[in-house]
Protein backbone atom coordinates (compact mmCIF):
# COMPACT_ATOMS: atom_id res chain seq x y z
CA UNK A 1 0.00 0.00 0.00
CA UNK A 2 1.27 3.33 -1.37
CA UNK A 3 0.55 6.07 1.11
CA UNK A 4 0.09 9.64 -1.00
CA UNK A 5 2.24 12.57 0.02
CA UNK A 6 1.25 16.20 0.18
CA UNK A 7 2.31 18.79 -1.64
CA UNK A 8 2.46 20.89 0.98
CA UNK A 9 1.70 20.80 4.73
CA UNK A 10 0.65 24.37 5.80
CA UNK A 11 -0.21 25.48 9.75
CA UNK A 12 -2.76 28.24 9.43
CA UNK A 13 -3.18 31.36 12.39
CA UNK A 14 -5.49 33.87 12.58
CA UNK A 15 -6.07 36.84 14.67
CA UNK A 16 -2.88 36.60 17.26
CA UNK A 17 -4.40 40.05 17.90
CA UNK A 18 -2.17 41.33 20.55
CA UNK A 19 -4.10 43.91 22.98
CA UNK A 20 -7.62 42.50 22.39
CA UNK A 21 -8.11 41.21 25.82
CA UNK A 22 -7.12 44.49 27.29
CA UNK A 23 -9.85 46.55 24.99
CA UNK A 24 -12.21 44.37 25.52
CA UNK A 25 -12.00 44.40 29.14
CA UNK A 26 -11.94 48.23 29.20
CA UNK A 27 -14.76 48.54 26.97
CA UNK A 28 -17.24 46.02 29.52
CA UNK A 29 -15.20 47.65 32.50
CA UNK A 30 -17.06 51.46 30.98
CA UNK A 31 -20.23 49.38 31.13
CA UNK A 32 -20.07 47.74 34.36
CA UNK A 33 -19.17 51.66 35.38
CA UNK A 34 -23.00 53.12 33.89
CA UNK A 35 -24.66 49.92 34.93
CA UNK A 36 -23.49 50.63 38.50
CA UNK A 37 -24.59 54.39 37.79
CA UNK A 38 -27.90 53.38 37.10
CA UNK A 39 -28.22 51.48 40.23
CA UNK A 40 -27.38 48.00 38.75
CA UNK A 41 -24.71 45.46 40.11
CA UNK A 42 -21.94 45.35 38.69
CA UNK A 43 -20.22 43.24 36.02
CA UNK A 44 -18.40 40.38 37.46
CA UNK A 45 -14.98 40.36 34.75
CA UNK A 46 -11.52 38.87 35.31
CA UNK A 47 -8.94 42.02 35.85
CA UNK A 48 -6.75 42.54 32.84
CA UNK A 49 -4.08 44.42 32.76
CA UNK A 50 -0.88 43.24 30.67
CA UNK A 51 -0.97 41.10 27.72
CA UNK A 52 0.00 37.90 29.17
CA UNK A 53 -3.06 35.81 28.32
CA UNK A 54 -2.15 36.33 24.31
CA UNK A 55 1.39 36.09 24.95
CA UNK A 56 0.44 32.15 26.39
CA UNK A 57 -1.50 31.28 23.42
CA UNK A 58 0.57 32.93 20.81
CA UNK A 59 3.10 31.25 21.99
CA UNK A 60 1.75 27.94 22.37
CA UNK A 61 0.50 28.48 18.67
CA UNK A 62 3.99 28.89 17.57
CA UNK A 63 5.28 25.57 19.82
CA UNK A 64 2.87 24.24 17.89
CA UNK A 65 4.06 25.15 14.67
CA UNK A 66 8.08 24.12 15.59
CA UNK A 67 6.86 20.78 16.80
CA UNK A 68 5.08 19.81 13.72
CA UNK A 69 7.18 21.06 11.05
CA UNK A 70 4.98 22.24 8.33
CA UNK A 71 6.74 23.96 5.17
CA UNK A 72 4.97 26.90 6.58
CA UNK A 73 3.01 29.49 8.65
CA UNK A 74 0.17 31.59 7.52
CA UNK A 75 -1.34 33.98 9.85
CA UNK A 76 -4.47 35.49 8.65
CA UNK A 77 -4.64 39.09 9.93
CA UNK A 78 -5.07 40.91 12.78
CA UNK A 79 -2.01 40.54 14.45
CA UNK A 80 -2.53 43.52 16.60
CA UNK A 81 -5.27 45.25 17.83
CA UNK A 82 -4.28 48.96 17.05
CA UNK A 83 -2.46 49.41 13.74
CA UNK A 84 0.20 52.16 15.73
CA UNK A 85 1.37 50.25 18.69
CA UNK A 86 4.81 49.66 19.56
CA UNK A 87 4.02 47.62 22.32
CA UNK A 88 1.64 45.01 20.52
CA UNK A 89 4.07 44.73 17.59
CA UNK A 90 6.73 44.51 19.78
CA UNK A 91 5.70 41.31 20.98
CA UNK A 92 4.18 39.97 17.60
CA UNK A 93 7.79 39.63 17.17
CA UNK A 94 9.12 38.64 19.88
CA UNK A 95 6.79 35.44 20.33
CA UNK A 96 7.25 34.69 16.28
CA UNK A 97 10.44 35.07 16.38
CA UNK A 98 10.21 31.79 18.75
CA UNK A 99 10.04 29.95 15.34
CA UNK A 100 12.16 28.20 13.87
CA UNK A 101 13.68 29.98 11.12
CA UNK A 102 14.07 27.29 8.61
CA UNK A 103 9.97 27.56 8.98
CA UNK A 104 8.67 30.65 7.05
CA UNK A 105 6.11 32.90 8.48
CA UNK A 106 3.48 34.23 5.71
CA UNK A 107 1.19 37.60 7.46
CA UNK A 108 -2.20 38.39 5.83
CA UNK A 109 -2.91 42.06 6.59
CA UNK A 110 -6.20 42.29 8.74
CA UNK A 111 -8.80 44.68 9.68
CA UNK A 112 -6.82 46.25 13.07
CA UNK A 113 -2.77 45.92 11.45
CA UNK A 114 -4.29 48.58 8.53
CA UNK A 115 -7.81 50.98 9.65
CA UNK A 116 -7.51 53.16 12.28
CA UNK A 117 -11.11 52.91 12.66
CA UNK A 118 -10.78 49.21 12.23
CA UNK A 119 -12.84 49.80 9.13
CA UNK A 120 -11.20 51.41 6.41
CA UNK A 121 -7.24 51.57 5.44
CA UNK A 122 -5.33 54.96 5.43
CA UNK A 123 -2.09 55.05 3.21
CA UNK A 124 -0.29 56.03 6.86
CA UNK A 125 -1.71 53.17 7.81
CA UNK A 126 -0.72 50.60 5.20
CA UNK A 127 3.17 52.15 5.01
CA UNK A 128 3.56 51.11 8.74
CA UNK A 129 2.29 47.77 8.27
CA UNK A 130 4.15 47.58 5.11
CA UNK A 131 7.22 48.68 7.14
CA UNK A 132 6.72 46.23 9.85
CA UNK A 133 5.08 43.05 7.98
CA UNK A 134 6.36 43.31 4.46
CA UNK A 135 4.18 43.48 1.16
CA UNK A 136 0.41 43.58 2.15
CA UNK A 137 -0.26 41.18 -1.43
CA UNK A 138 2.20 39.03 -2.56
CA UNK A 139 2.89 35.79 -3.31
CA UNK A 140 4.88 33.07 -2.32
CA UNK A 141 5.60 29.41 -3.78
CA UNK A 142 6.22 25.69 -1.97
CA UNK A 143 6.09 23.68 -4.60
CA UNK A 144 3.69 23.35 -6.88
CA UNK A 145 1.48 25.37 -3.82
CA UNK A 146 1.25 28.94 -4.75
CA UNK A 147 0.01 30.95 -1.66
CA UNK A 148 -1.32 34.37 -2.82
CA UNK A 149 -2.14 36.83 -0.12
CA UNK A 150 -4.27 40.07 -0.73
CA UNK A 151 -5.58 42.66 1.47
CA UNK A 152 -9.02 42.02 2.12
CA UNK A 153 -9.61 45.68 4.33
CA UNK A 154 -8.67 47.25 1.01
CA UNK A 155 -10.80 45.75 -1.01
CA UNK A 156 -14.04 45.80 1.60
CA UNK A 157 -13.25 49.54 2.09
CA UNK A 158 -11.21 51.18 -0.17
CA UNK A 159 -12.53 55.16 0.81
CA UNK A 160 -9.63 56.16 1.84
CA UNK A 161 -6.96 53.93 -0.76
CA UNK A 162 -9.27 53.39 -3.58
CA UNK A 163 -6.04 52.96 -5.96
CA UNK A 164 -5.76 49.87 -3.46
CA UNK A 165 -8.46 48.07 -4.27
CA UNK A 166 -8.04 47.92 -7.31
CA UNK A 167 -4.86 46.69 -7.43
CA UNK A 168 -5.43 43.87 -4.73
CA UNK A 169 -8.00 42.76 -8.09
CA UNK A 170 -5.75 42.95 -10.85
CA UNK A 171 -2.77 41.05 -8.92
CA UNK A 172 -5.08 37.80 -7.68
CA UNK A 173 -6.29 37.67 -11.66
CA UNK A 174 -2.70 37.85 -12.54
CA UNK A 175 -1.51 35.04 -9.68
CA UNK A 176 -4.51 32.91 -10.38
CA UNK A 177 -3.34 32.81 -13.82
CA UNK A 178 0.00 32.21 -13.26
CA UNK A 179 -1.04 29.63 -11.06
CA UNK A 180 -2.60 27.47 -14.12
CA UNK A 181 -0.15 28.36 -16.69
CA UNK A 182 2.51 26.82 -13.92
CA UNK A 183 0.34 23.81 -13.67
CA UNK A 184 0.25 25.39 -9.96
CA UNK A 185 -2.21 24.81 -7.02
CA UNK A 186 -3.47 28.23 -5.67
CA UNK A 187 -4.50 29.01 -2.53
CA UNK A 188 -5.79 32.50 -1.55
CA UNK A 189 -5.00 34.11 1.83
CA UNK A 190 -7.82 36.48 2.69
CA UNK A 191 -8.26 37.94 6.40
CA UNK A 192 -12.38 38.69 5.71
CA UNK A 193 -14.48 35.80 4.61
CA UNK A 194 -15.65 36.58 1.34
CA UNK A 195 -19.12 34.92 2.40
CA UNK A 196 -20.83 32.77 5.45
CA UNK A 197 -23.85 31.48 5.91
CA UNK A 198 -26.90 34.19 6.39
CA UNK A 199 -27.75 32.34 9.59
CA UNK A 200 -23.83 32.39 11.49
CA UNK A 201 -23.58 34.64 14.22
CA UNK A 202 -20.99 36.36 12.66
CA UNK A 203 -22.44 36.94 9.18
CA UNK A 204 -22.29 40.95 9.11
CA UNK A 205 -18.26 40.48 9.14
CA UNK A 206 -17.86 39.08 5.59
CA UNK A 207 -17.20 41.00 2.83
CA UNK A 208 -19.79 43.24 1.86
CA UNK A 209 -21.96 42.11 -1.56
CA UNK A 210 -20.60 43.95 -4.10
CA UNK A 211 -17.05 43.02 -3.22
CA UNK A 212 -17.67 39.53 -2.64
CA UNK A 213 -19.38 39.23 -6.37
CA UNK A 214 -16.16 40.55 -7.64
CA UNK A 215 -13.96 38.21 -5.66
CA UNK A 216 -16.08 35.34 -7.04
CA UNK A 217 -16.22 35.84 -10.71
CA UNK A 218 -11.98 36.35 -10.49
CA UNK A 219 -12.30 33.37 -8.27
CA UNK A 220 -14.19 30.82 -10.41
CA UNK A 221 -11.98 32.32 -13.96
CA UNK A 222 -9.31 31.94 -12.25
CA UNK A 223 -10.07 28.28 -11.14
CA UNK A 224 -9.49 28.89 -7.16
CA UNK A 225 -10.66 26.26 -5.04
CA UNK A 226 -9.32 27.10 -1.90
CA UNK A 227 -9.62 30.11 0.59
CA UNK A 228 -8.14 30.64 3.52
CA UNK A 229 -9.29 33.60 6.22
CA UNK A 230 -10.09 34.83 9.68
CA UNK A 231 -11.47 37.33 11.47
CA UNK A 232 -14.27 35.95 13.13
CA UNK A 233 -12.93 34.07 15.96
CA UNK A 234 -14.48 31.12 15.25
CA UNK A 235 -13.99 28.18 12.75
CA UNK A 236 -16.79 27.86 9.47
CA UNK A 237 -16.54 26.11 6.70
CA UNK A 238 -18.42 27.38 3.81
CA UNK A 239 -18.59 26.48 -0.36
CA UNK A 240 -19.62 28.47 -3.13
CA UNK A 241 -19.14 27.92 -6.91
CA UNK A 242 -16.80 25.35 -6.09
CA UNK A 243 -14.52 27.81 -4.00
CA UNK A 244 -13.86 25.91 -0.27
CA UNK A 245 -13.64 28.53 2.57
CA UNK A 246 -11.50 27.67 5.08
CA UNK A 247 -11.92 29.81 8.27
CA UNK A 248 -9.32 29.63 11.26
CA UNK A 249 -10.67 30.23 14.98
CA UNK A 250 -8.25 33.26 16.74
CA UNK A 251 -5.10 32.43 18.24
CA UNK A 252 -5.99 35.15 21.12
CA UNK A 253 -9.55 35.82 22.43
CA UNK A 254 -12.04 33.31 20.89
CA UNK A 255 -15.39 34.41 22.20
CA UNK A 256 -17.42 32.02 20.06
CA UNK A 257 -18.20 27.95 19.95
CA UNK A 258 -14.65 27.53 19.34
CA UNK A 259 -11.60 28.16 21.71
CA UNK A 260 -8.39 29.75 20.63
CA UNK A 261 -6.44 27.35 18.15
CA UNK A 262 -4.77 26.78 15.09
CA UNK A 263 -5.67 24.39 11.63
CA UNK A 264 -3.27 22.10 9.96
CA UNK A 265 -3.67 21.94 6.55
CA UNK A 266 -2.86 19.36 3.79
CA UNK A 267 -2.32 20.14 0.07
CA UNK A 268 -2.81 17.57 -2.85
CA UNK A 269 -3.44 18.33 -5.98
CA UNK A 270 -6.93 17.80 -6.31
CA UNK A 271 -7.86 18.56 -2.75
CA UNK A 272 -7.30 19.90 0.97
CA UNK A 273 -7.40 18.05 4.08
CA UNK A 274 -7.20 19.72 7.44
CA UNK A 275 -7.84 19.45 11.16
CA UNK A 276 -9.02 22.29 13.95
CA UNK A 277 -6.63 22.08 16.86
CA UNK A 278 -7.00 23.80 19.94
CA UNK A 279 -4.27 24.93 21.75
CA UNK A 280 -3.74 23.86 25.08
CA UNK A 281 -4.88 27.29 26.70
CA UNK A 282 -7.92 28.08 24.80
CA UNK A 283 -10.20 25.45 26.38
CA UNK A 284 -9.84 26.84 30.30
CA UNK A 285 -9.69 30.86 28.62
CA UNK A 286 -12.69 29.98 26.43
CA UNK A 287 -15.65 31.06 29.50
CA UNK A 288 -13.50 34.02 30.33
CA UNK A 289 -13.18 34.68 27.12
CA UNK A 290 -17.26 34.79 26.36
CA UNK A 291 -17.70 36.70 29.58
CA UNK A 292 -15.76 39.68 28.59
CA UNK A 293 -16.89 39.45 24.70
CA UNK A 294 -20.71 39.33 26.66
CA UNK A 295 -19.69 42.78 28.88
CA UNK A 296 -18.05 44.25 25.98
CA UNK A 297 -21.03 43.88 23.73
CA UNK A 298 -23.80 45.00 25.94
CA UNK A 299 -26.06 48.04 25.43
CA UNK A 300 -26.22 50.11 28.06
CA UNK A 301 -27.58 53.74 27.93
Amino acid sequence: MTTEAPLARVLVLSDPQIGLYRAVFERGLANSERLVAQGHDALELPEIVGHERERVLFGEAIDAANELRPDCVVVCGDMIQHWDSDEELGLVREIAGRLDPAIPIHWVPGNHDVAPDTFRPTPEALARYRESFGPDRYSTEHGRLRLVVINSTSIDRPELVLAERAANLEFLEAELAAADRLDQVPIVCSHHPWFLDEHHPAASLALAPEQRQTLREIAQTGNLQTLLAGHIHGNALDSMDGLQQITTTAVGLAPRADPSGYRMLKVFPDRVEHEARSLPSGVGLQDEAKRLWAARSLTVE
